[in-house]
């Protein structure tokens, strides 16, 4: 059965690192091949070119002494929000460390339906900081708004306070992969904070053959990943025609060691009109290349995102893990759907979940709406909280040739969860849930009354932090006792007289 659901055949198995490791590599090359004296080229008005212009501070960049540590800063001389539109793709970067940031100008860049940056084999690393990239179009169906055009050597990415909006890569006769960002690069890190990818997308058209459409915005591969303080939104894969399949919605992360999501929310990203049994991940897929990674959820949410008009049955509407040993804590999965397949919210193929502190509710898929587990161990399922499943939907939970060696503990359950359920558990309604969008990643919270509400059970398995922030226990009914409250948010009694004038003769402590 593993081989009926892996995904390595889909690309080249190319790796990608953190922070700490990239250190390294940037000492050990410091100390090994010499580095020119820094430049830094300044873009001071929105020209597609000429003296100022961000095309000409690439051709300097480039032209520049190598190998060297180069930067373009948009100058106080930019116009705030100021929009380049461009006549034509930007020159292809070669410089050996380059950064492009926007320093606090918040540049447009506009592709005018062109492909945006592109990156040769020679850069061993490229920051963008403070950027807007839209409208980036490619036609060789790889990065719209920024491609790295080969697999060779190490080339680390850095992204800080980015949006990519409206980029798209097209395949025709040819897969179509990271629709705003397509970066392989071996033995190196991408690392992703405070940013945000809306409206991207890739799409597929062909009269024959079998193709792959996926990542809309992200489709990385490497060593080591990691993506904070993110959103996902409204980002697509769509077959136009010919035959495809569908992986990672919004993003498909590949690596052979570790991959992180930490507070992070996927919103209505979707694949659309799949017919190959391969699809899965309308919002993401984490995929092991090797056979000893991990990966991290945490302080996440996946929010409304689908598979949908799929011709065959589809797997993971929300996240999809293949043959990683997954972390994955104080998460959220709300409203995610397949119109015709298997795991609504969360599928762990092989690998391994270690899981404290999720809360689901109102997940679709035909059997295992909010949970598919097969053949993987189950090393812990705690505080966890499983609300009911969405109308018509089939069962909550499938588990199919897994093995529990850990924790079951302080767990509510609308229905039945088979092994998960057996010990240490709560099953009934669990009472009102709302989805909580005042701040990102929305979060699911138990109402008055909810059976998630000061549970009890070991709290040795609880996190003594939720996904806002608040410590845990707390006393969430009011009884004057704390205890630890099932699913990804841990809640305070408000006593009603907060809502009071303040002139009551004896208001309470």
């Amino acid at each position: 059965m593993s081989g009926f659901f892996t995904l390595s055949s889909i690309e080249p198995q190319t790796p990608t690192v953190l922070e700490p490791a990239m250190r390294k590599l940037l000492l050990l090359l410091a100390l090994t091949s010499p580095v020119g004296h820094a430049d830094t080229f300044l873009v001071s008005n929105t020209q597609d070119a000429g003296t100022g212009s961000l095309r000409q501070a690439i051709l300097d960049l480039n032209s520049a002494a190598q190998p060297a540590i180069h930067e373009i800063v948009f100058s106080t001389a930019y116009p705030q929000d100021g929009v380049i539109v461009l006549q034509s793709s930007l020159p292809m970067i070669n410089g050996h460390m380059s950064t492009i940031d926007g320093n606090d100008r918040k540049p447009v860049i506009d592709g005018g339906n062109k492909q945006i940056l592109r990156v040769s084999a020679t850069p061993i690393q490229l920051t963008l900081r403070g950027l807007h990239l839209r409208n980036g179009r490619s036609l060789n169906g790889q990065g719209g708004c920024l491609q790295r055009t080969t697999t060779l050597g190490t080339a680390s990415l850095y992204l800080y306070d980015t949006q990519f909006e409206a980029c798209k890569a097209i395949g025709t006769h040819t897969d179509a992969t990271g629709g705003a960002v397509h970066w392989v690069a071996p033995d190196s890190s991408i690392f992703i904070r405070d940013s945000h990818f809306s409206a991207n997308a890739v799409a597929v058209t062909s009269s024959s053959g079998s193709f792959v459409m996926g990542g809309a915005a992200l489709w990385l591969l490497g060593s080591n990943l990691q993506i904070a303080n993110s959103h996902f939104e409204g980002n697509e894969a769509e077959r136009l025609s010919g035959q495809a399949r569908g992986v990672g919605g919004a993003a498909n992360l590949l690596t052979n060691h570790i991959a992180i999501l930490d507070r992070t929310q996927f919103t209505s990203n979707r694949i659309v009109s799949p017919n190959a049994t391969t699809t899965m991940g309308g919002a993401a897929v984490i995929e092991c290349l090797d056979s000893d990674c991990t990966g991290s959820l945490r302080d996440s949410s996946f929010v409304g995102n689908r598979i949908s008009n799929n011709s065959q049955v589809s797997y993971g509407a929300g996240l999809v893990s293949s043959n990683v040993a997954l972390s994955a804590v104080n998460s959220s999965f709300s409203g995610n759907t397949i119109a015709q397949g298997i795991g609504g919210a969360l599928i762990v193929l092989a690998g391994s979940l270690d899981a404290r502190h999720l809360s689901f509710n109102e997940n679709h898929a035909s059997l295992g709406s909010n949970l598919f587990v097969t053949e993987a161990e189950i090393k812990r399922w705690a505080w966890s909280l499983m609300g009911p499943v969405a109308s018509s939907a089939g069962a909550a939970c499938e588990l199919i040739d897994i093995t529990l060696t850990g924790a079951t503990t302080g767990n509510v359950f609308a229905e039945s969860c088979n092994q998960l359920s057996a010990t240490g558990a709560v099953i009934g309604a669990p009472g009102p849930l709302q989805l909580d969008s005042s701040q990102l990643p929305a979060m699911l919270v138990p109402g008055a009354g909810s059976l998630a509400i000061d549970i009890g059970g070991d709290t040795h398995q609880a996190l003594p932090v939720d996904a806002r922030g608040m410590a845990r226990p707390q006393d969430g009914n009011g009884d004057g006792v704390g205890f630890v409250d099932a699913g990804a948010i841990e809640v305070k009694f408000l006593h009603p007289s907060i809502f009071s004038n303040g002139f009551e003769a004896n208001p309470p402590d």
